[in-house]
């Protein structure tokens, strides 16, 4: 783990002027599509995925737009992507269709959004989006609390109402996800149904979490691309007032129980961000997503960063508790997941630190600052060591940014 020096953040407006004279916000974006093992034959895929995303965001925040609006531009970019299992291109269900999972939250209100087994809808992170908005805007009439979690055909139903794009529910399935479903179904139709399918259903669970891969686990005898990647792509920004923001989106599991919610749509699970005084701490997790309920991941990260004083280490110490040795875990021998975190101080106004961490073989990860003329994507990998193992060892990377 390379030791790094803490980041600071502001809560004033920030801008600067460009060459022609103009004001530009300041502001950062990173984002992730997962963790796993990407194959380093489709290493630029991903990585080009992650950069255009980058690019969407920062136009977004040089346009001075706010937090939220800047990781869901970014968010709805990685699901309008097929190389990513969130949107077009999602795992599909035991039942063959897609049911998509996303959450948003905000630093400054601390609001929260999600949706969950969400069908017929291009980007389900602007219905999550959506109602965040609606938070704060106040009770509905009759003094009703507005929703912050939605699910189904109910959330469908809402989303049109807003006037949310909506999607024929066959349009988000791809040639690759259709060719993915079949070739598990054929292994799910020849174990049964029985107490050994069950067993043989766990490892499918284990080794499919992609829409064109399968994730940390026994690698199927099928596969030929190499990859494992885990579900849930997500994104954390700061704004030129210094709030900061997060936010996740999945298309789940392969071959998962029609309703089944993973922990993109969950509070506390999938993302967190804390718009605090002297700390400001986002966090977008990605993993198995029955391990991350559990262990309620995003908030304990976050409080672990708010409460301490070295981003990288207090990043390692809250991995290492709350994930790989918690008690709410015991059961599991291996623990595959990852986080990406923005910490930016009070006290200084042109730093940010990007923190990534994952147990699982790699993650790619991209970021930009208003101060950068590209953004950077990468693919952090465990070392190549006897005593290093996924799902049990941890790595912890990261980078101090001016803005």
């Amino acid at each position: 783990m390379a030791s790094t020096e803490d980041v600071n953040t502001s809560h004033a407006a920030s801008s600067s002027i460009n060459e022609k004279g103009q004001s530009e916000f300041k502001g950062f974006i990173a984002l992730h599509i997962g963790a796993g093992y990407h194959a380093p034959c489709n290493e630029m895929k991903y990585t080009s995925v992650c950069a255009k995303a980058c690019r969407v965001a920062m136009a977004a925040i040089r346009e001075g737009k706010s937090a939220v609006d800047i990781v869901t531009r970014a968010v709805a970019a990685l699901e309008d992507s097929p190389h990513t299992n969130a949107g077009l291109g999602s795992n599909l269900t035991i039942d063959g269709t897609v049911e998509c999972d996303a959450s948003i939250m905000d630093g400054e209100s601390l609001e929260f959004g999600a949706v969950g087994a969400l069908q017929g809808v291009k980007n389900p992170i602007e219905v999550a989006r959506e109602l965040l908005v609606k938070q704060t805007e106040g009770s509905l009439s009759l003094g009703r609390i507005p929703p912050c979690f939605m699910v189904g055909e109910g959330a469908r139903k809402w989303a049109e109402t807003q006037k949310i794009k909506m999607v024929d529910k066959t349009s988000l399935i791809t040639d690759a996800t259709l060719s993915n479903h079949k070739k598990y179904k054929r292994r799910l139709d020849r174990v049964g149904d029985g107490n050994s399918g069950a067993r043989k259903r766990q490892k499918i669970d284990n080794s499919s979490n992609s829409s064109n891969s399968t994730t940390n686990g026994e690698i199927a005898d099928e596969d030929i691309s190499g990859d494992k990647l885990l579900d849930t792509v997500g994104a954390v920004c700061l704004d030129h007032h210094g709030n900061v923001a997060s936010a996740v989106s999945s298309g789940g599991i392969i071959l998962k129980q029609a309703g089944r919610v993973g922990q993109a749509s969950v509070y506390g699970c999938g993302c967190w961000s804390d718009t605090g005084i002297p700390h400001s701490v986002a966090v977008s997790t990605t993993g198995s997503g029955e391990h991350i309920l559990k262990s309620q991941l995003a908030k304990n990260c976050a409080e672990c960063l708010l409460n301490g004083t070295n981003a990288m280490q207090d990043t390692q110490k809250a991995f290492e508790q709350h994930f790989i040795r918690s008690r709410f875990l015991k059961q599991f021998s291996e623990k595959y997941g990852g986080a990406l975190i923005l910490k930016h101080d009070k006290e200084e106004l042109d730093k940010v630190e990007v923190i990534w961490v994952h147990s699982t073989e790699s993650m790619c990860v991209a970021y930009m600052s208003s101060a950068d003329k590209s953004p950077c994507a990468t693919i952090s990998r465990l070392p190549t060591k006897p005593t290093i193992k996924a799902g049990r060892s941890i790595l912890v990377q990261g980078k101090v940014c001016r803005l």
